[in-house]
């Protein structure tokens, strides 16, 4: 249940048909509003919106002129709001809601088994809502909303355990990821095994898995963000020509970290990265992308 008050005059409560409003594609979205002012309330009218927005951040350039008069060119960030679904009702005309008297409307709407999930992202956000907007004759508008969550559950498709990912040198060694499959569950553990098979004996400074999460809007000059979480799984390495060595892993996943998502403006992907750090020469390496879904299906 949501409250508001506004101005310490009109009580919004927004109650939703779950004690938390967390739904999925396809289901149905039941909202009970609740409207009680403190005296007679004259309305032009009441409308109810459930909306679901995309928002993205891209860069661009911007030319402007300093105190001296000479013009420069500046890169800048902008934000761009799209809302992709939107079920709006009108449930009152012009009357008057009586002081002292609650007054509850009724709402519920399908979501769209293709709709966005709710993802809260650097440069990529979607985001979710039920809003009322109360028009007062003679009086200035009245306007709450409360937040909802929709996910997408993993959908049991990519699970087949097996060896994933090449090196990016396997003149120099072989490695791939022995992973349960290529969905990972918030809040679930997701390990795996990271092998090395050598062709040449050499040293590693240190063994380290990489978490990369990664946000890309393409739109006019692009903007990205990179965030990578690492883990050391062995220092001071050494590596025998023909003798394999298996490194045990399990994925660092911040408990309130974004699942994977793919819209037209922007993606937001997960990466595994099995680095073996050298000196005095490049890293050797394998990656692997994999989803990440906040429940399982």
């Amino acid at each position: 249940m949501f409250n508001f008050l506004k101005g310490k005059k009109t009580e919004i409560t927004f109650t939703f048909d779950r004690a938390t409003p967390v739904y999925v594609p396809g289901d149905t979205v039941g909202i009970t509003v609740q409207i009680e002012p403190d005296k007679d309330m004259k309305l032009q009218g009441a409308r109810f919106r459930l909306t679901g927005t995309e928002l993205y951040c891209y860069t661009t350039e911007e030319t402007r002129q300093d105190s001296d008069g000479k013009w420069e060119t500046h890169q800048v960030d902008r934000w761009v709001q799209n809302e992709f679904f939107i079920g709006e009702e009108v449930f009152l005309r012009e009357t008057i809601l009586p002081n002292g008297k609650p007054q509850q409307y009724t709402f519920q709407y399908t979501l769209p088994l293709e709709c966005l999930p709710s993802v809260k992202g650097e440069i990529l956000k979607v985001e979710w809502k039920a809003s009322v907007k109360l028009d007062r004759k003679l009086a200035g508008d009245i306007q709450e909303e409360a937040p909802l969550t929709v996910i997408w559950p993993a959908p049991g498709v990519d699970v087949q355990p097996g060896n994933y990912g090449q090196s990016s040198e396997p003149y120099e060694a072989d490695m791939n990821f022995i992973l349960p499959g290529l969905e990972a569950v918030l809040n679930q553990p997701y390990g795996g095994q990271l092998r090395v098979l050598p062709h040449k004996n050499f040293d590693a400074s240190e063994v380290r898995l990489e978490l990369v999460h990664y946000e890309n809007v393409p739109y006019d000059k692009g903007n990205h963000v990179e965030k990578v979480d690492k883990v050391i799984l062995a220092k001071g390495a050494k590596f025998e020509a023909g003798k394999e060595q298996v490194f045990l892993f399990q994925a660092p996943f911040l408990a309130d970290a974004p699942p994977s998502l793919e819209t037209e403006n922007g993606t937001l992907t997960w990466t595994l990265k099995g680095v073996l750090a050298r000196r005095l020469r490049k890293d050797t390496l394998v990656e692997q992308s994999i989803l990440l879904y906040p429940i399982r299906g």
